[in-house]
């Protein structure tokens, strides 16, 4: 990705939480401008802790806090977003 397309997607985003264990790195966090929205997405991590592959995202205007992604995690509300084009 181009530093000038990482540097505009950074000022739009914040980081709400971030968990991991050996296997896997969940990322929740806002994205604002336009059409605000929060997103989930979770990383498979390598058995050698040095790559990352996308496993699973969510996008939603609902996922504001932790609470709110376990409440539609629980009741299965979530549904993966389809590979975007790069």
């Amino acid at each position: 990705m181009h530093s000038s397309k990482i540097s505009s997607l950074a000022a739009s985003t914040r980081l709400i939480w971030a968990a991991s264990n050996q296997r896997f790195l969940v990322i929740h966090y806002e994205q604002g401008g336009f059409a605000h929205t929060y997103g989930v997405v979770v990383l498979g991590i390598s058995s050698d802790g040095t790559a990352y592959e996308l496993a699973w995202r969510v996008f939603s205007p609902w996922l504001k806090d932790y609470t709110n992604f376990t409440r539609a995690l629980a009741a299965n509300e979530l549904q993966e977003e389809p590979e975007l084009g790069r």
